[in-house]
């Protein structure tokens, strides 16, 4: 038996499914596979919340969305605040573009959604490793077995099914006795955000792109 992330519980050794990243859609997956009666393992190698924060939009498609999940909105709904009726504007050198927004949107805090997200895949009967790396992984009679490393200890985890959900920045455990036959490509691009606080909004929006 291994520790869970808070130390106060269990989980076997062997599951039906153990999910690599424990984001969004590896707890959301996570959640519908506990739903459904299977043993679940959800592995993480950060533990949450993270230290920075974080906050992103929650747009109309994203609202309906979590109507089909069955997670909680108002667990998260503290969060949210909603948008409607302000002008968007992109400048560019060639020209203004600028439109009012048609529907409501909002602000989401990651931290808040993640918090529900695990807590809602807890309640279904998955169990969540945060702080827990997965080493290396191999193929054995059942399915694969997992070298997971947490808090200066190693375990061997068994699962008929592994699942990557680590998003862009992941990296691939190493599968013993195969060859990596290619690498991610790296982007040349390069991403910017930042968060203020103590501001009043405008009623404008302007979205700069360079």
């Amino acid at each position: 038996m291994i520790a869970v992330k808070d130390g106060s519980a269990s989980f076997p050794d062997s599951v039906d499914a153990a999910i690599i990243g424990a984001g969004i859609a590896g707890s959301g997956l996570a959640k519908a596979l506990a739903d459904r009666g299977r043993k679940v393992l959800l592995i993480d190698r950060k533990t949450f919340p993270p230290a920075q924060g974080m906050r992103g939009n929650f747009c109309r498609r994203s609202r309906s969305a979590c109507s089909p999940s069955s997670a909680s909105q108002r667990r998260s709904g503290r969060s949210v605040r909603p948008r409607s009726g302000r002008r968007e504007s992109m400048p560019s050198a060639a020209r203004l573009c600028a439109c009012r927004c048609p529907v409501q949107a909002g602000g989401l805090s990651r931290h808040a959604l993640d918090a529900t997200l695990h807590r809602e895949a807890e309640l279904a009967g998955a169990a969540i490793a945060t702080g827990a790396a997965v080493a290396a992984m191999r193929r054995d009679a059942d399915g694969y077995a997992l070298d997971l490393a947490q808090g200066g200890r190693s375990r061997i985890v068994r699962a008929r099914a592994v699942i990557g959900a680590w998003g862009g920045n992941g990296r691939v455990p190493d599968i013993t006795g195969r060859q990596r036959t290619s690498k991610p490509a790296l982007s040349p691009y390069l991403g910017v955000k930042m968060h203020f606080a103590g501001m009043e909004a405008a009623e404008e929006v302007e979205l700069y792109f360079f």
